[in-house]
């Protein structure tokens, strides 16, 4: 037994010292090829123009996505890639035909096709479904024909994203610390690269793998090691971070080998950052949130996709963790932005949240009908007794003010009234009846007169608080469905 576990140490001793020899060997021709400046190539696609619409959250290399159809089942470009478009695209365009081709007779397949088939440009025409005028208050035809390029070439980088968890929450600032993942595929200059795999593996002591894969060698790379070579790596960036833990952040480089020739390079990185998005405090504590992550490459030089084939985010919504709040679902999507040199696009992952309210409804809501109720008291006291009742009503209507300092710690100084603004003002106003009220009654010199008011009151002012709070949480709510948890949709 003790021989067979010392030869199987020997065989994996030699395996690790043949990856090593593997990757050694490629950081030292890596490093020649670099010094003649041909490591920074970056392989490039040819994508349609046309962008299909995709109703799912990423698409890949070989599947470019899927066209959206109209009732006549002529498609709904997601964009149209271009440099320096000299039209207008509005969402809602279909395309009614590709070089004189009708859309709605044509496959997807077909009209990738007939955008990549040996040409430079094509024709098409649009039927336009935005504004009557453009920019410039020219009018626009209800169908143009436009010449643009067939395809165009954009360098691919395909991201995964995993969120390891969220820390913390600051509604007052609406930022959010995250503990995040990304792996990023690429790839360089295929020629360069094929001949660097070949040299390497002349030497059969290479194949650290094995006959029984096509992975020839894998390599793991730290950041010092690839730059010292001077190989492009992706600047990937997300757009709304606030800050970043510098010394929280671990990236490092896979290298896979085939033994076709074939490659890609992986950048792994692993960070804590804080984030920052729109938060909606209309309807709070009732409110639902949207932890936004935007990213985009930095210097605008690539074509962003999700990994499809991975359930990475799927994956981080169903285990991150999330104190305070309840996780309804997620969402992903790509955005694009034209400018000087191309249309550019950023991906975002956006979960969605609800804010756990019970806190708020038994640590300040449930005090405040308390506190409120105590105030009411005092029209159970005698009239001739002032001093008595004026005592109770403004210690309670203190008691009130406190509140407000309790809920400024949770909240930014916004420019609009919140729910609970609203409850905790109606209470205000509520609260300081009472003590006007009794002021009122002392006036009468019959108290029979003074305590019919009070008879009154004590059945009016909490019919009309419930009644007036009831409406106002109300009306709130249904003006703001999208911002308003799902149980009270």
């Amino acid at each position: 037994m003790k021989k067979h576990y010392h030869f199987l140490l020997l065989i994996l001793f030699n395996l690790n010292i043949y990856a090593f020899d593997a990757c050694s060997e490629f950081l030292r021709i890596a490093k020649l090829e670099s010094n003649q400046s041909t490591l920074n190539s970056k392989v490039a696609y040819e994508m349609p123009t046309l962008q299909p619409k995709v109703d799912i959250d990423a698409v890949t290399i070989d599947s470019p996505g899927k066209y959206l159809r109209s009732d006549d089942n002529r498609i709904y470009p997601d964009r149209i890639l271009v440099e320096n478009p000299d039209y207008y695209y509005y969402e809602g365009d279909e395309v009614l035909s590709i070089n004189g081709k009708k859309t709605s007779l044509m496959t997807d397949e077909e009209i990738l096709d007939e955008l990549f088939k040996d040409q430079d440009t094509v024709d098409i025409e649009l039927i336009f479904d935005g504004e009557s005028v453009d920019d410039d208050g020219n009018a626009i035809p209800p169908i143009r024909k436009l010449n643009i390029d067939a395809y165009s070439i954009q360098t691919l980088l395909v991201l995964d994203l995993e969120i390891k968890n969220v820390e913390k929450i600051d509604s007052a600032t609406s930022t959010y610390k995250t503990r995040y993942k990304t792996r990023i595929d690429y790839y360089l200059d295929d020629e360069i690269m094929m001949n660097i795999i070949e040299e390497i593996l002349q030497n059969p002591s290479n194949m650290s793998y094995g006959d029984d894969t096509n992975l020839a060698f894998l390599c793991t790379f730290s950041e010092k090691q690839i730059n010292s070579i001077g190989i492009w790596t992706p600047q990937v960036r997300p757009t709304n971070i606030v800050s970043m833990e510098g010394d929280s952040t671990s990236i490092n480089y896979e290298f896979w080998a085939y033994k076709n020739y074939e490659h890609k390079f992986v950048q792994n990185g692993d960070y804590i950052s804080t984030f920052r998005s729109s938060f909606n405090f209309t309807t709070f504590p009732f409110d639902k949130q949207s932890l936004v992550f935007i990213f985009q490459d930095e210097f605008q030089e690539a074509y962003l996709m999700f990994n499809e084939n991975t359930n990475s985010y799927m994956n981080s919504f169903d285990n991150i963790e999330i104190y305070d709040w309840t996780k309804t679902n997620y969402q992903t999507s790509r955005s694009f932005e034209n400018s000087f040199w191309g249309t550019f696009n950023a991906l975002t992952y956006r979960v969605n949240i609800e804010r756990n309210s019970i806190y708020f409804l038994t640590k300040i809501f449930l005090p405040i009908l308390i506190i409120l109720s105590l105030s009411f008291c005092v029209l159970w006291i005698k009239p001739e007794q002032l001093q008595a009742r004026l005592t109770v009503s403004v210690v309670c209507f203190l008691a009130l003010i406190t509140y407000t300092f309790i809920i400024d710690k949770d909240l930014p100084k916004l420019a609009y009234l919140t729910v609970m603004d609203y409850v905790i003002l109606i209470s205000y106003l509520f609260a300081a009846v009472p003590t006007i009220e009794s002021v009122i009654v002392t006036k009468y010199e019959n108290n029979e007169k003074g305590e019919y008011i009070d008879r009154n009151y004590r059945i009016l002012l909490p019919i009309l608080y419930i009644t007036i709070s009831f409406v106002l949480i109300l009306t709130s709510i249904v003006l703001n469905l999208e911002n308003t948890k799902a149980f009270l949709n």
